[in-house]
């Protein structure tokens, strides 16, 4: 016999509509993931002499 949830999956897009709306979302998490750190671009300029040494060396 399969699995059966007592309550259907919602979407991400659905979870996030009833967060928008003021519903508690807790239950569709268990605290159990890892978060994870935003991603921060920066840019930053190079000399070619220094570009390829790093090409030289990441390969």
């Amino acid at each position: 016999m399969k699995n059966m949830s007592k309550t259907p999956s919602l979407t991400a897009d659905a979870i996030a509509e009833k967060a928008m709306t003021g519903e508690d979302i807790s239950r569709f998490f268990t605290n159990k993931g890892e978060m994870k750190p935003a991603i921060q671009r920066v840019n930053v300029d190079f000399t070619l002499d220094m570009l390829k040494e790093l090409d030289t060396i990441a390969r």
